[in-house]
């Protein structure tokens, strides 16, 4: 089984992409796809997952107090939000990459 990676956002657009592009790749297991903001740390908790994506161009509320709060009770999930305005990925680590095809994505869920 490879990283454990669960998807949120609230376009389905966005879930379905990610979950499209990741879903040959044997390195990933798709978890979850959560379309809203409040079951994240149910989620989480319910899934194990590794990675979660975010899409960081939805109109959510902030996500810095849910972030903190998982990352209090299960430190080792590794946030990521990703950018389709500008292809970016902010990961919570404090990285950021540019994404120009899928082995950059990939790249990050390994690292």
């Amino acid at each position: 089984m490879g990283k454990r990676v669960l998807i949120l956002s609230q376009q389905s657009i966005f879930e379905k992409g990610i979950e499209t592009l990741l879903a040959k790749e044997p390195e990933v297991d798709i978890v979850h796809l959560s379309p809203n903001e409040k079951f994240t740390v149910e989620c989480i908790m319910a899934n194990h997952p590794d990675v979660v994506f975010m899409n960081c161009d939805n109109p959510e509320p902030d996500l810095s107090p849910t972030i903190l709060s998982i990352l209090k009770e299960k430190m080792d999930v590794c946030f990521i939000g990703l950018s389709l305005n500008d292809n970016k990925i902010s990961v919570f680590r404090g990285k950021e990459k540019q994404i120009m095809d899928l082995t950059d994505l990939l790249s990050v869920i390994n690292d």
